[in-house]
């Protein structure tokens, strides 16, 4: 069975190159005695390779040296066997044939499987793997100190002792961390297309490129790629050579891939049952394609006719292509692991290079079409006095780049300090001729050859950008938008110092931003994120210009005495940002970044700095706050009392109302914030009513002017029907602070609890004395009860009067009272207490001012009798206080 080196901790089987190599010493019974007095040594080598593998590194190589047997790791590097008499020999299997030190030795090695090795150790020598299964000895026995395995599954080292028994470590390879492969399925339910695309190569008779000319007539082939997860995903599957392998374990020939960390686009990534985005290294998520691969006339027929023959490829150019007419291949590591057969194989022929076009450009002409001669002029900017490195490519998806060459002249590349690099294909602009002028364009001709030998030339007129590379960071601006509301011009804006960025540049590139600069073609606008993508001034038509339009944002540059207008940009000390009410889009407490772009005369961008800026409000729930004097502490809730009395000052008076001015009980404010029952449905406390039955709010618009009124319909025989004295929760919002709409619904929200209560009704009757005194003799034309003899005492001893005004009217003196009656139904002596109108006074007829009163009227007594009346004061609500009065009739 074949071998499954560090099961626990590879997690499975990969990798690499197919051939295994071993190594091992050579069987002298002489030598061997002398190294078995080395294992005290050998054993510190064990320790050494094991603590490399417990810390998750794994093998890079395997190979004898002059000192010894060097193991190379990954990470901790080589570490080498010291073998004093006999280093040992490197055994391995080349394209079938085993080779010993290097040298080809006289035995086949059939290709290994998934169950059989294609070397293993029988009866102490080495065997090689026959093509009918079966194993054929070498000759070579297996002794001393050995290296055993390859980098598809992972090696053993191992030492002998002299009685035969042996100590090992095994040691895995990048291929064997590998567990499995998940092949995307691009674009069919069933798998993916890996095209290759074939281009017969028509030898030019000059080219003046560095990279080695193919052949006339070589076939040169390219390839499309495959999008793979590769588990588990901290797997080094960069370290790995992977192959296309049908199910009769033939690998697809010439197509060797290797993996590149990958980026999913947005539409994501769907490989087997999951799907998942990756954005970072490190997910698993991989790239597979194959280098180019330039093949003789006839080994590039061999491989077409391999590819209908055994891959059924299909035609992607024909009219129609059917994926299930393709055979199906696996991804494989080396045959230690490998994908579904779900890849099927296209084939197309490359078409000739249109255009190529330059890598890390930002403009949008930077696309040269190639003709035969030379292309058409083609215009591009680039930055100086960095490291920015720009690269040209093949500019069509179809075409495939051989070679390039750049051509510029001497005095162009000395006086711009052009760098080339054919071989990566790149350039680079290093400096200007005058830093205080703008350079002319200077021409750069770009030389392609293509797979198909086509010779062509791009020519580029290249100017150099104004860009000055700025590394000024600014700290966070806050901005109070309690200021707006303060009159002082000092606090409507905030200040950005341009010292910060010029420090930043130094003198060199500060003398040259401001030769560059054009002021009047400054523009700033506010981001909603750092990376300034998505403007929020376009998007949703924030004001940000010179113009002070008192709408918004608005900004002046300023010199260093912070009030003259900046017109020379050597002259630029600040920028003022003026900040006024109802900046549109604006929300208040988000962070924004507000990107000052200076550009030159052209309007091209010479460099921006970006501040951080948040505009700060208070919370609603900050800009409330509730008078002491009505808050129960312990019950967190507003005692409110009714306590209306209307406005005499008025014409006509402004009669009482029964509801409460919400604003009364607070200190501190918002008129325009909007007031809600937070609950329609709850019940209040422990009655059946819903707050909306028992309380009403009033129908203003702002909490300014909202009132807050008790629900008389539920009151029943005087007394309140369960509501009276609940708490009610109310809500208030708004959404914005001075028009700058809050950014977090948190910051919108206030609620407070307030009860309603009835001074009358929480009251208590006071008579003087403790009993009113009537004159017997007054019964019969009437006695009076004053105000002096009973009043209404509320729950915090202030009196109020029980006399009327217009008794008829349901007017009092006291405006919460609607009625104020005595039952004298049961009475001996008293027959009546009726209410007596206050009478105003009138000039002309004489008739005097008089309060009102209650007249009590009764039969003669003969003797002093003592009577207790029942009384009844209703407020306005209906909630009826109740009392029993004493009268004192005495008898002159």
């Amino acid at each position: 069975m074949r071998k499954k080196y560090l099961s626990a901790l590879l997690f499975g089987a990969l990798l690499f190159a197919s051939a295994g190599t071993f190594t091992s010493c050579k069987d002298y019974d002489d030598d061997i005695d002398g190294l078995r007095t080395e294992l005290t040594e050998l054993k510190n080598a064990v320790s050494e390779l094991q603590s490399a593998v417990d810390n998750g590194d794994y093998v890079t190589n395997v190979e004898k040296s002059a000192e010894g047997l060097v193991i190379t790791f990954k990470t901790a590097g080589p570490k080498t066997i010291t073998l004093e008499d006999q280093v040992g020999s490197t055994v391995e299997v080349k394209d079938g044939v085993l080779y010993i030190d290097g040298v080809a030795q006289d035995f086949a090695v059939a290709p290994g499987t998934e169950t059989q090795d294609q070397i293993i150790i029988e009866n102490g020598m080495w065997s090689v793997l026959q093509e009918d299964g079966t194993y054929k000895s070498t000759g070579v026995p297996v002794s001393g100190v050995t290296v055993s395995g390859s980098q598809a599954e992972g090696f053993v080292f191992t030492i002998y002792d002299a009685d035969g028994t042996k100590q090992e470590v095994e040691l895995p390879s990048a291929a064997s961390l590998i567990t499995s492969i998940d092949v995307a399925k691009a674009n069919s339910a069933k798998g993916s297309t890996f095209t290759i695309t074939k281009a017969v190569f028509n030898k030019p008779e000059k080219w003046a490129g560095k990279a080695a000319m193919p052949e006339d007539k070589a076939v040169i082939f390219t390839s499309s790629e495959l999008n793979v997860r590769i588990n588990p995903v901290d797997a080094p599957a960069t370290e790995v050579e992977y192959y296309l392998t049908n199910a009769k374990n033939e690998n697809l020939s010439n197509v060797t891939l290797s993996a590149t960390s990958t980026d999913i686009d947005d539409d994501g990534l769907t490989i087997g049952d999951a799907q998942g985005r990756a954005a970072y290294n490190g997910n698993g998520l991989y790239t597979l394609s194959m280098d180019m691969k330039v093949l003789t006339k006839s080994e590039g027929e061999a491989f077409e006719k391999e590819l209908t023959e055994k891959a059924k490829a299909a035609d992607l150019d024909a009219a129609t292509y059917n994926i299930n007419d393709c055979i199906a291949y696996a991804v494989n590591a080396n045959s230690t692991a490998r994908s579904a057969y779900n890849v099927a194989i296209g084939t197309k022929d490359a078409v000739g290079m249109l255009a190529v076009q330059i890598k890390g450009y930002k403009g949008d002409d930077d696309k040269a079409t190639l003709g035969t001669e030379v292309a058409t002029l083609t215009a591009a900017e680039v930055e100086v006095n960095k490291d920015q490195v720009y690269t040209i490519e093949n500019a069509t998806e179809d075409a495939a780049l051989y070679d390039l060459y750049f051509e510029v002249s001497e005095k162009d590349a000395t006086n711009y300090g052009v760098k080339t690099d054919d071989e990566a294909r790149t350039f680079q602009i290093t400096k200007r001729p005058d830093v205080s002028t703008a350079a002319k364009a200077l021409t750069l001709y770009v030389h392609t050859l293509d797979v198909l030998g086509n010779v062509r030339v791009a020519k580029y007129e290249i100017s150099l950008s104004d860009a000055v590379d700025t590394a000024a960071e600014y700290a966070p601006v806050t901005f109070p938008l309690s200021n707006l509301s303060d009159k002082n011009d000092k606090n409507d804006a905030f200040s950005i110092d341009i010292n910060t960025m010029k420090e930043a540049l130094g003198d060199a590139a500060w003398q040259e931003w401001f030769n560059a600069t054009d002021l009047t073609n400054t523009t700033i606008e506010i981001f909603d994120n750092e990376d300034c993508k998505a403007s929020t001034a376009s998007d949703n038509g924030v004001v940000i210009d010179a113009s002070n339009t008192g709408k918004g944002l608005a900004y002046q540059l300023l010199k260093a005495d912070g009030k003259t207008a900046a017109t020379d940009a050597a002259d630029l000390a600040s920028i003022k940002m003026n900040v006024y009410e109802k900046a549109n889009a604006l929300k208040a407490n988000k962070q924004y970044y507000a990107k000052v772009t200076f550009n030159n005369v052209s309007s091209q961008e010479v460099n921006n700095i970006i501040v951080p800026v948040t505009f700060v409000a208070e919370p609603l729930s900050d800009l409330f706050e509730i008078a002491s004097g009505f808050y129960n502490t312990e019950l967190e809730t507003i005692t409110a009392y009714f306590r209306n009395v209307g406005d005499a000052t008025t014409n006509p008076p402004t009669k009482p109302s029964t509801a409460v001015n919400l604003k009364d009980y607070f200190t501190k404010c918002v008129d325009d914030a909007t007031v809600t029952a937070l609950s329609k449905t709850d019940k209040v406390g422990e009655t059946d009513k819903t707050e909306d039955e028992l309380f009403k709010l009033g129908t203003q618009t702002g909490f300014g002017t909202k009132t807050l009124n008790f629900n008389a319909a539920y009151v029943k025989d005087g007394k309140p029907a369960g509501g009276y004295g609940e708490i009610l929760n109310l809500k208030v919002s708004k959404d914005n602070y001075a028009g700058w709409k809050y950014n977090d619904t948190k910051d919108t929200k206030y609620s407070f609890n307030i009860r309603l209560m009835s001074p009358i009704y929480e009251g208590a009757i006071e008579v003087t004395n403790g009993e009113i005194t009537i004159d017997g003799n007054d019964l019969v034309k009437g006695a009076k009860i004053t105000d002096e003899m009973i009043k209404l005492i509320d729950y915090n001893t202030l009196e109020y009067s029980l006399m009327p005004v217009d008794n008829k009217a349901h007017k009092w003196e006291t405006p919460q009272v609607y009625d104020v009656t005595f039952d004298a139904s049961k009475a001996k002596y008293i027959k009546a207490v009726t209410p007596e109108d206050a009478v105003e006074a009138n000039p002309v007829t004489g008739i005097e001012a008089q309060d009102g009163y209650f007249k009590v009227t009764g039969e003669p007594v003969e003797a002093t009798a003592s009577e207790t009346l029942p009384i009844k004061v209703t407020d306005k609500w209906g909630l009826v206080l109740e009392a029993d009065v004493k009268f004192n009739v005495i008898r002159h």
